[in-house]
């Protein structure tokens, strides 16, 4: 090292405040494994960068970065091998070297020498020499050279490895985060519609036509709504067209599933948080309410939110302030919020499931379930059926599908109609839905009324006969007077059935 420092400190000085001025791997690799190439005379030089799970990975070849870069396993080939050591290693006949096997070589290539880049006892890289032909060949004093010269490249070398380290940490973080995002993003619990388009509604029932003058009425009224309805009956796109009939149009529109989080998630998620991490610094990240400031938010689910939430939630309405989970001031938040829920408010109130302090600040409106609004039947199913379909691709409704769709109890709603119109669409081969192309459940009106008549008793004052010759004639009336069906509905045998109809004195006993 003493006549290496006698004979080149300007040079060695040189290469050590260039490699501090970058932190750029491939230059600095590059800078460094060119000069030593140079001392050793060698005819090329390559570098491998050691990875957290002692990986390897081709970044430079004779000084220039690699386009296409290549990654070893742990204790593959002969990097591999320096990583696992640490220690330098060289041949002069590679192609006899079991070390070397694998590894694909120009034909004059005969030696390679390794050294490990260090610090603190960390791999950091490992520098690969070659010499071509048979006279040219690596001696203990070459090997003894290139430790020489890294050694005075040591504190160069501290700085790369502190700046690796560093980036491996920024790079998982980025990757964790990334991760979070797409899986947030899959889950599409809290969708951000930035100036929503007012949805178009078909109606014209009166039900409907009273709602939504009271929803235009409501939206032009800057405070909070609670929207009651059962599953499926549209009350996203009531809330939908109460902000962009208000005058925070422009702003966000959120929507926010409550259902998709955990209690303490979806606090946080509505609220944000604060949070000092591992160094003191304090770390935000801003909830809903935040992200939403000057628009509107509509929350699935009311409900579902506990009685912490709902306090939080009143407050905010009542002071336009809230305060991030593990925080400690206030900060101001200008939102609209709008709420749903599928049970009915009453029964909730009386269960304490909502706190009457938070219903008392709502205007409610209920939306009509699809049986309320039998008029618009027939319109919406038109709808459904041939979407944005044109010309020969749409088909229409028998008169005998309309009433069976309207006799329908939907307690499905409007989602059910959807996927009723979606089906018969498939089903139907020509341009006309028969009743036999709706689903089974439709065509027999298996519905909620329908269960509801089944199951009430009332008392008539018949006798039992009397009673099981009414039911027998109205099953007939039913199948029109198909004896088979009417068998197989009373669970008899056509033959017992003849029986009671020839006691009934209804048919003759030869029939």
């Amino acid at each position: 090292m003493s006549t290496l420092k006698k004979t080149e400190p300007n040079k060695i000085n040189t290469l050590a405040s260039t490699l501090l001025s970058t932190l750029d791997e491939k230059k600095f690799f590059g800078k460094l494994s060119s000069f030593i190439a140079k001392k050793l005379d060698a005819d090329n030089s390559f570098v491998f960068l050691v990875l957290e799970d002692k990986s390897t990975k081709l970044i430079v070849k004779n000084g220039k970065k690699v386009k296409k870069e290549k990654i070893l396993a742990p204790g593959e080939g002969p990097s591999g091998h320096v990583v696992r050591t640490k220690s330098p290693y060289f041949s002069n006949n590679v192609a006899r070297d079991p070390l070397f096997s694998g590894e694909i070589y120009d034909e004059d290539i005969n030696g390679e020498l390794i050294i490990p880049v260090a610090h603190e006892g960390i791999m950091v890289a490992t520098i690969h020499f070659q010499l071509k032909g048979e006279d040219k060949v690596f001696n203990i004093e070459q090997l003894t050279l290139a430790k020489e010269i890294l050694i005075t490249q040591k504190l160069p070398v501290a700085n790369m490895k502190m700046y690796l380290a560093a980036k491996n940490l920024n790079d998982a973080l980025s990757k964790k985060i990334d991760t979070l995002i797409q899986e947030k993003e899959k889950k599409m619990v809290a969708k951000n519609i930035y100036k929503a388009l007012e949805p178009d509604i078909n109606y014209q029932s009166k039900a409907m036509t009273s709602l939504i003058d009271l929803a235009d009425k409501i939206s032009k009224v800057d405070g909070p709504v609670l929207i009651q309805g059962e599953s499926a009956t549209g009350k996203e796109i009531i809330a939908k067209r109460i902000h962009c009939r208000s005058a925070r149009k422009d702003r966000p529109f959120f929507v926010v599933s409550t259902s998709s989080f955990t209690e303490e998630n979806l606090e946080t998620e509505l609220f944000g948080l604060e949070i000092l991490n591992s160094s003191g610094k304090l770390m935000v990240r801003p909830g809903i309410f935040e992200r939403a400031n000057g628009g509107t938010i509509l929350i699935k689910g009311l409900s579902r939110l506990n009685s912490n939430i709902q306090s939080r939630l009143t407050q905010l309405i009542k002071n336009k302030k809230i305060m991030r989970s593990s925080g400690s001031a206030l900060i101001s938040c200008d939102v609209r919020i709008i709420a749903s829920v599928q049970n009915d408010i009453e029964e909730l109130m009386e269960k304490e499931i909502i706190g009457q302090e938070l219903f008392y600040f709502f205007n409610s409106i209920k939306v009509p379930s699809l049986r309320d609004r039998a008029e618009d039947i027939e319109l919406l199913a038109t709808k459904f059926l041939n979407g944005t379909r044109t010309g020969e691709e749409q088909k229409t409704l028998a008169p005998g599908v309309v009433k069976a769709l309207k006799d329908y109890s939907w307690p499905g709603n409007i989602r059910e109609l959807r996927n009723a119109m979606e089906q018969a669409y498939l089903l139907s081969e020509g341009r006309i839905i028969e009743q036999e192309h709706l689903a089974k459940r439709v065509i027999e009106n298996k519905g909620i009324e329908e269960e509801k008549e089944l199951n009430t008793i009332t008392f008539c004052g018949m006798t039992l006969g009397d009673l099981e010759r009414k039911h027998i004639c109205d099953t007939l009336l039913h199948t029109q007077g198909n004896k088979t069906k009417t068998a197989k509905l009373l669970g008899i045998t056509v033959k017992t059935l003849y029986n009671k109809l020839h006691s009934y004195g209804m048919i003759n006993p030869k029939v």
